[in-house]
């Protein structure tokens, strides 16, 4: 029925034809001459002429359209089919993209997990620098985190004698031996956490959510150390990228200021490294 129905014309085309011929028909195959113009055996040619422009007249409009219809349809099939290949081609290139997002959500995974692994490599050798720390009080060997509060006290006191931050720094952080020693093991190790983050490709916003896993690592007096060992970095050694790298990232957010050996020190760092900026402009 549905070939019936979409070719219709071709049907009606087909039924006048052999209606037109049917008197030809009849004729040569019954001998029925149903339109007269044959009579006997002996029919003039003038007679067949007649025949020949009936036919002619009436056959040739319907062969015209017949070919004009048949033409039509083999550009609508052709349309159907070059349909049917822009399809196939859409939907080839929709399962292309998909397979090609799942590769690459794959490989950031893997980015990922080769990224945190080394993350915590480097955590891990960052607390065994802190547990393997020691250094002198009063005579009495000190080591891991109780360090720290030892180094800072050193640096206050000297602060307080000569009000010159980078000098007092020099003399206090990088003055005995076995502290100079402790010390740039400690704060290299973790300037270098931090640059692996940063070169990382890993979004800012992952970026960030690590350094914060990094200082909820650290004590009070490991956080003020970082901020002065940083800004001697920039500014005596002039080597800025520790600084820069704590800035970016809001390092110092909830800082014990009250630790700071000045509260005006607090503005040796830009806003930023205490606060997100596009936070706090929302």
């Amino acid at each position: 029925m549905k070939f019936i129905k979409e070719n219709h014309i071709l049907f009606i085309a087909v039924a006048a034809v052999i209606f037109v011929a049917s008197p030809a028909i009849l004729y040569f195959l019954v001998g029925v001459d149903i339109l007269g113009f044959v009579g006997h055996k002996d029919t003039e040619i003038g007679q067949w002429g007649t025949v020949g422009d009936y036919f002619g007249g009436m056959l040739n409009p319907i062969l015209a359209f017949l070919s004009l219809y048949l033409l039509l349809q083999t550009i609508r099939i052709q349309s159907r089919e070059l349909e049917a290949s822009r399809q196939e081609l859409e939907l080839s290139r929709k399962e292309f993209a998909k397979s090609a997002s799942a590769l690459e959500a794959q490989e950031q995974q893997m980015a990922l997990q080769t990224f945190e692994n080394t993350f915590f490599q480097l955590l891990s050798l960052y607390r065994e620098n802190v547990q393997n720390m020691h250094t002198n009080r009063s005579s009495k060997e000190i080591s891991g985190r109780e360090c720290f509060s030892n180094f800072h006290r050193n640096y206050k006191n000297n602060y307080a004698t000569k009000k010159d931050l980078l000098y007092s720094y020099q003399k206090s952080i990088k003055g005995e031996k076995i502290d100079r020693i402790e010390l740039n093991v400690y704060f290299k190790n973790f300037s270098q956490i931090l640059r692996f983050i940063d070169n990382s490709k890993v979004s800012y916003k992952q970026c960030k959510q690590y350094t914060q896993l990094i200082k909820a690592q650290l004590s009070n007096y490991e956080l003020v150390l970082i901020f002065y060992n940083a800004y001697y970095l920039a500014n005596s050694e002039k080597k800025p990228q520790f600084k820069n790298l704590i800035e970016k990232y809001t390092f110092f957010e909830d800082f014990p200021e009250e630790l700071l050996l000045d509260p005006e020190h607090k503005k040796l760092y830009a806003p930023s490294a205490y606060s997100d900026q596009e936070e706090v402009s929302s």
